[in-house]
């Protein structure tokens, strides 16, 4: 029996889904397929995490797989807003990144993260001027 087996444990963003299929070839077409909730399809949509497996009963013989699907939130560990943005030459804040400075949207329970104002080297070539972006967002 040849199976496209369910892969290997996986992580995605929540919201987002993942289909699990199964390919038989024709020679071993599958007796009895069931899910561990039950069902019998050839795919299945999950959504949520958890463990999932899939016996397979067929004329070539049984086989049984199991994947771990797991969702986490995938939103900024860091962000870096342009609405301070200034940049004069008559104060030289064209070359100074110190008003782009980080903030923490999405606080972690299992790490920590720092960072520091953003800045780019050497900063005497590399101005930076601030200018009107996208539906009159701010843009540099």
């Amino acid at each position: 029996m040849r199976l496209s087996l369910l892969g290997s444990d996986t992580t995605l963003c929540a919201g987002e889904s993942i289909d699990l299929i199964i390919d038989i070839s024709k020679d071993c077409a599958p007796l009895n397929i069931t899910w561990n909730d039950g069902s019998t399809g050839l795919s299945k949509t999950i959504d949520q995490s958890g463990t999932y497996w899939v016996d397979i009963e067929s004329i070539c013989g049984n086989v049984t797989d199991t994947i771990r699907v797991d969702f986490v939130p995938c939103l900024p560990i860091v962000y870096y807003g342009l609405e301070a943005c200034e940049s004069y030459m008559s104060n030289g804040t064209n070359m100074d990144y110190s008003e782009f400075t980080p903030d923490y949207p999405t606080p972690l329970t299992c790490a920590e993260v720092t960072a520091t104002n953003v800045f780019r080297s050497p900063p005497q070539e590399n101005k930076h001027s601030c200018t009107p972006g996208v539906d009159e967002s701010v843009a540099m």
